[in-house]
């Protein structure tokens, strides 16, 4: 049996990680932060992309200093004590499970009112048994199925959204400019935007199963992290 089977490739992590923030940002990012900043509520994405470096970074160095299985656990019981690993794991826990929630919610509000489907936002315990069934399914699958189907789905978000920035190159012209009215709400996009970005660390808790060994996380974190904002 090969020691690889069961694992994933460097492209499927880097694939993975930019599904989980540009599927955070497509769904749920979007609507409040035009509604609060309106036409500049893009420049949202790259200011609080430098305010997230120096994190990044930290995940990075914490990747190479402590490698191997355990994500943040391990990092804070190796690097201080295992009370805090223990902290920081039940935090992280915690924090992941309200993302869910969040995501879950925006999810059904926009089935039941793009779709028409008022059954679900009549009956919201239904919809979320229903969903975490779907979810507590789908993660009895092996991780290298799972990073497949993440990886055909990260390529299917991103199509639409190359295909509007090649648009653009058409419609550009010298003359155009932006609205700054809105330039006042920008700093009510931070929480939306770190929100969206917050999925940058995904990769720390799957290194060991990564075919290159867990000293490669540090560099899908970096490389995911780069490209989504890109």
């Amino acid at each position: 049996m090969s020691v690889n089977q069961g694992k994933i490739s460097y492209s499927a992590a880097v694939l993975m990680s930019i599904n989980i923030m540009v599927g955070a940002g497509i769904l749920y990012a979007v609507g409040p932060m035009t509604g609060s900043a309106g036409n500049v509520s893009f420049l949202g994405w790259p200011l609080i992309a430098l305010l997230l470096c120096p994190i990044v970074w930290s995940l990075i160095q914490a990747a190479k200093l402590f490698p191997g299985e355990g994500g943040f656990y391990h990092y804070c019981t190796s690097g201080i004590n295992p009370i805090a690993g223990c902290v920081a794991h039940w935090g992280y826990l915690l924090g992941y499970l309200g993302t869910a929630a969040s995501v879950s919610t925006v999810l059904r509000d926009g089935m039941a009112t793009n779709l028409g489907l008022k059954l679900i936002q009549e009956h919201p315990i239904v919809f979320n048994l229903i969903l975490a069934s779907f979810y507590t399914l789908i993660n009895t699958i092996s991780v290298s199925k799972i990073s497949k189907v993440q990886s055909i789905a990260t390529l299917l978000k991103l199509t639409p959204i190359l295909m509007v920035i090649a648009v653009m190159f058409f419609y550009f012209k010298s003359d155009m400019s932006i609205d700054m009215g809105g330039i006042g709400g920008l700093g009510a996009t931070v929480s939306t935007v770190i929100f969206a970005y917050w999925g940058v660390e995904a990769c720390c808790n799957i290194g060991g199963l990564l075919k290159d060994g867990p000293q490669k996380v540090g560099s899908v974190i970096l490389v995911g992290f780069i490209v989504t904002v890109t």
